[in-house]
């Protein structure tokens, strides 16, 4: 779990009061607006750091809850490990991003029936990087081939359940993968929104 003061930094105050209902104290169940909340807040995402969440995740009754999401990414294996506990419970997750899903965090917060997300939200592509390159430009790298089709292969399953019309999931596809802007570009709600995403933008979360 993070400190109050950390959460502050990654979060930003504002963040913090309007959901102090979830982060304001770890002695009781974690609630907003009446449900459970799991958080993934975290500036980068390790082993260590997903094995943490996934023991959180496997304490939350079932029915549904919150992943509040706040992270510029991490390690592919840990974000796959997160992937593949919450798949599990897709139905019951209602994703929220105050302030930023980068890469990975972007991965996670399609991992579910619903995302909701600050006016000022951002998130990103989610391509693998390989040190400083995209996997996929990596040539003769039998590991960098695997983990761009990987990757490529839960934005296929989790866009063919967010998204019902075929050309809005080809052109979400393309952005996610970092065909079309690099994989740093930060993508605002409002943008994934006319791209063919169907998220809600709550002007309270902020």
């Amino acid at each position: 779990m993070i400190s109050g003061r950390l959460a502050k930094v990654l979060l930003g105050a504002s963040v913090v009061t309007a959901l102090a209902a979830v982060a304001a104290s770890q002695r009781g169940p974690q609630l907003y607006k009446g449900r459970p909340v799991l958080r993934i807040t975290a500036p980068y995402l390790t082993i260590p750091f997903a094995e943490s969440v996934i023991d959180q995740l496997d304490r939350i009754p079932r029915g549904p809850f919150y992943v509040l999401i706040d992270t510029y990414g991490g390690q592919v294996t840990a974000v796959a490990m997160l992937l593949k506990a919450m798949i599990e419970r897709r139905e019951e997750i209602t994703a929220l991003v105050p302030r930023l899903a980068f890469s990975g965090g972007t991965l996670l917060a399609l991992c579910s029936r619903a995302i909701v997300a600050g006016p000022r939200a951002y998130f990103s592509p989610v391509d693998p990087q390989i040190g400083k390159c995209a996997a996929r430009e990596i040539e003769d790298s039998p590991v960098a081939a695997q983990y761009s089709m990987q990757i490529a292969e839960w934005v296929d399953r989790l866009l063919a359940l967010l998204v019902a019309e075929p050309a809005r999931r080809d052109n979400l596809r393309s952005l996610f993968l970092g065909e079309l802007v690099p994989h740093g570009w930060p993508l605002s709600a409002s943008e994934l929104a006319i791209a063919g995403l169907s998220l809600e933008i709550d002007r309270g979360l902020q």
